[in-house]
């Protein structure tokens, strides 16, 4: 079956030749939404994105040094795991969990410095939010290109819809992401974008408005989020009070259908679907595993005669 989306594996195995795997790390940041009393998002809980093999990670080091040594501590312990598994050679760092580049430019600079030491790495990938890219982290980030073959932000910003924002606790608007791009493109990094589709009281055109977004400030990559309902967080008292709900697989799966339509052919599809550990979940309790969804989502692309971006 010919694939009717950019797969993200497909993406990496045409620029480098063969499959590239992140090692994912907790580097013991916090988050601006979480300070000052703002509480953080409604979905967010406080391991947030940490790797499922990384959830070991003990404490949270009160200085530096610490935070450096934790974040080569996790390395290692990443690459062991994804050698096991997958007998790869070739990997990405990737400062996964919470906002990566909430901190002084020097503190930024030697964590990820301390980070890029244990290499080689194809990638050097940070993940934070739109109000959190400056004009100096843009230039730092871009001081690393010399290290590695590609470095790429990914953002956070969920929704192009800034009723959902608001809804969502965000703390950041439309335009803060609009920034952020430009500061970062500017610089020669990459960007991917992070969205969730099945939010609150959003209608089935809120994802295509969401994609013409994306289209619209050139994002180069895309990752997907279903909705589903943390322990410990504002959505999950929404979700028992019976106020929200999450999409169905098949809702899901109908959602993905009309954002690809509208998104453009040239952006990367980097993920589909969340895959939250079932401990930190409330729902849904169930979930379709991933490679069926994938499987799922490419019978109905073929089924229907439809390709990423066949709606522009």
């Amino acid at each position: 079956m010919t694939e009717r989306y950019t797969t993200y594996s497909g993406y990496l195995r045409e620029r480098y030749g063969r499959a590239v795997y992140r090692i994912g790390v907790d580097a013991h940041f916090t988050c601006p939404n979480r300070t000052g009393g703002r509480g953080g998002c409604v979905f967010c809980d406080e391991v947030a994105a940490r790797a499922v093999y990384q959830e070991g990670v003990g404490g949270n080091p009160s200085d530096l040094e610490g935070r450096i040594r934790s974040v080569k501590d996790q390395i290692a312990r990443g690459r062991t795991f994804i050698e096991r598994r997958y007998g790869s050679a070739r990997f990405s760092l990737y400062f996964q969990a919470h906002t990566n580049t909430y901190d002084s430019i020097e503190n930024l600079k030697r964590i990820y410095q301390g980070g890029l030491a244990e290499g080689p790495f194809v990638e050097l990938i940070v993940s934070t939010r739109p109000d959190c890219i400056t004009t100096e982290v843009a230039d730092l980030l871009a001081s690393f290109k010399d290290q590695v073959q590609a470095v790429v932000v990914e953002l956070g910003l969920e929704s192009g819809d800034e009723a959902s924002l608001d809804l969502l606790g965000r703390n950041h608007d439309v335009a803060s992401y609009r920034r952020s791009v430009g500061l970062l493109r500017s610089a020669g990094i990459g960007v991917y974008t992070h969205i969730m589709l099945g939010l609150p009281y959003e209608d089935p055109p809120a994802a295509v408005r969401t994609a013409r977004l994306l289209n619209e400030v050139g994002t180069d990559g895309v990752k997907i989020h279903d909705l589903h309902v943390l322990r410990d967080t504002v959505l999950e008292t929404w979700y028992e009070s019976g106020e929200v709900t999450v999409a169905s697989s098949e809702r899901h799966l109908a959602s993905l259908v009309t954002f690809l339509r509208h998104l453009d052919p040239s952006i990367v599809v980097v993920r589909l679907v969340c895959e939250t550990p079932r401990h930190r979940r409330v729902a849904p309790r169930s979930p379709t595993p991933k490679q069926r969804i994938i499987t799922r989502l490419a019978a109905l692309l073929e089924e229907g005669g439809y390709r990423q971006g066949d709606m522009l």
